[in-house]
């Protein structure tokens, strides 16, 4: 090969490449039996399994998760309206203050919260961590200050403990606010038996259940709900076909949620469903 050759492809190879890639790039089909060909084109994917979290962290976001003292009334928890024994909220169509008045909206569930783009119906929170503090300290909803919240915590000896042993140090800001977000990422359903359908386990659901994902599909809900949460990771106005609020509900029309989950902003998501 003389130098003004050097660096070129043979044309023969170069389509050889060409097809190598191509190839690549088509999904495996492996029989009729086996579905992940059809895994790629669903709307909907698995939810996968986390790594396994810090136990220690977990345990004592759960703790907090838990702990009326979390409000300025020593009333509510975080679990007074994210009830985890009826699908990580509180089954009401629009969640209640601490002094009993009706908010402007339900309670999303907290089980896969971790897999939305955005938090708060309204889409307006990134992390948990931002959304928590926001909860904390609003006074339609936890009620309390740092400056109140903190002298209780470290005023216990086993969150004393248990802060020390996680984070080094007493409770502060920070450390209870990354706590919590810890426990609330832990809330993930992966290996439901609709995933376990998704992955080709035909027999996890009814035949019932499978015709109605298919009419799921064919009516066109899937072009809001999709992703391993059905939602939850997109905008998109609330009130399709009609405003939902216009017999004076007092709220702009919205944009979108997540449907593991009932409710109305952000698209909908998933909630775990018991086995049969």
């Amino acid at each position: 090969m003389g130098p003004a050759q050097a660096g070129k492809i043979p044309v023969r190879l170069f389509l050889l490449l060409v097809l190598l890639c191509v190839s690549a790039s088509e999904p495996i089909r492996t029989g009729i039996g086996d579905r992940s060909d059809i895994l790629s084109e669903e709307p909907i994917t698995p939810i996968e399994a986390e790594p396994r979290p810090d136990t220690d962290k977990t345990a004592l976001g759960e703790r907090l998760f838990h702990d009326v003292r979390l409000s300025g009334g020593n009333d509510v928890s975080c679990a007074s309206c994210h009830q985890l024994a009826l699908g990580g909220d509180d089954g009401l169509d629009r969640s209640l203050s601490p002094s009993g008045t009706a908010l402007e909206f339900n309670s999303p569930t907290v089980f896969n919260v971790s897999l939305n783009f955005r938090l708060n119906w309204r889409g307006n929170f990134r992390t948990l961590e931002e959304q928590n503090e926001a909860v904390l300290l609003d006074h339609t909803l936890m009620n309390t200050s740092w400056q109140e919240l903190l002298p209780k915590l470290n005023a216990d000896a086993d969150y004393a403990r248990r802060f020390a042993r996680v984070y080094g140090g007493p409770p502060d800001r920070a450390s209870v606010l990354d706590a919590l977000a810890a426990f609330q990422r832990s809330l993930t359903t992966p290996n439901a038996r609709f995933d376990r359908y998704l992955r080709g386990e035909h027999a996890a659901i009814t035949a019932e259940e499978a015709r109605g994902f298919e009419l799921f599909k064919s009516y066109g809900c899937s072009a809001c709900h999709q992703g391993a949460n059905v939602g939850g990771n997109l905008f998109q106005r609330f009130g399709i076909f009609a405003d939902p609020f216009a017999e004076g509900g007092g709220l702009e029309a919205s944009r979108s949620r997540p449907l593991r989950d009932h409710g109305a902003r952000k698209r909908p998501t998933r909630v775990p469903c018991p086995e049969p």
